[in-house]
């Protein structure tokens, strides 16, 4: 067996037997190892989603506050310490940032604009978004909440019933695995 077919296979077995959680995340990396392999490379990965969330923050930002709050909060995210330092982890967490980012970015974008495209952009994203980490759940959950409260009557139509059904659909395998390991390896 060679050297890729056993890393793709040390993947795979990561995947379903060890650790479930992050799955698209090591993924990415598995296929980023093909380009370069040293510390350095495989930090960048990380780094190249945060820098990437910057744009997207201040497009959110300016969506829903104008183009002067979104420059501040695309500027205070880049210069966070904490933002700064887990960038440079070979963890999912600067990718579930951008993708939780661009979900909030489509899911406003749908209430103000809606159309097709940032309907399936909208559930795309928020699905990676839950195979980057487990927990990107709980701003799905946030989203759903602020339908809820602020705009049941959308909640309830037959466009946003099919969308919380698509991202449904979408997750049920990582869901079947975290009900296979239990809350274990996520806690």
């Amino acid at each position: 067996m060679g050297v890729r077919a056993r890393s793709l296979s040390n993947l795979k077995h990561a995947i379903l037997r060890v650790d479930p959680n992050m799955t698209l995340y090591y993924g990415l990396l598995h296929l980023w190892l093909h380009v370069a392999d040293s510390e350095g490379a495989i930090r960048a990965l990380s780094g190249i989603f945060a820098v990437l969330t910057v744009p997207v923050i201040y497009l959110l930002g300016g969506r829903l506050f104008g183009p002067i709050a979104g420059a501040l909060a695309a500027i205070t995210f880049a210069v966070n310490a904490f933002v700064v330092e887990y960038a440079q982890e070979a963890r999912s967490y600067s990718l579930v940032t951008l993708l939780v980012t661009l979900s909030s970015y489509f899911f406003v974008s749908e209430l103000l604009h809606p159309s097709r495209w940032t309907r399936v952009a909208y559930v795309a994203t928020s699905v990676l978004a839950m195979y980057a980490h487990f927990f990107a759940m709980w701003i799905l959950m946030v989203q759903l909440l602020t339908l809820l409260f602020f705009r049941r009557d959308v909640l309830l139509t037959r466009r946003w019933l099919s969308v919380v059904g698509a991202i449904g659909l979408g997750y049920l395998p990582a869901a079947a695995q975290i009900a296979r390991f239990g809350h274990a390896n996520i806690g």
